[in-house]
């Protein structure tokens, strides 16, 4: 799915949008592209942040807990599917982690 957004521009562009956030709290843009890929994949989105050179190890630990905490949307949908056939509710899971 990543790769799929990437080769598409929509990546870039959301990331784009992302920038400008992230400016605003101090880290630098480049962070951007790994936290657009770590909200569906969060191993690989873990690991972009790690390879961003602008950014201090405070900032790529600060990203990478977010990205580990929301667990991704490609985790989001496993849960979901695994819990649909039961009687539990997915939204405490979705805003809880």
């Amino acid at each position: 799915m990543n790769k799929l957004l990437f080769h598409m521009n929509i990546t870039g562009l959301l990331a784009s949008g992302v920038g400008g956030i992230l400016h605003i709290f101090n880290f630098p843009d480049s962070l951007s592209l790994p936290f657009i890929s770590g909200m569906f994949e969060m191993t690989l989105g873990s690991k972009l942040t790690s390879t961003v050179e602008e950014a201090t190890l405070f900032q790529q630990t600060v990203m990478t807990s977010f990205i580990l905490a929301f667990n991704g949307f490609s985790i989001q949908a496993q849960v979901a599917s695994i819990i649909a056939a039961t009687d539990i509710r997915f939204t405490p899971f979705f805003w809880l982690g």
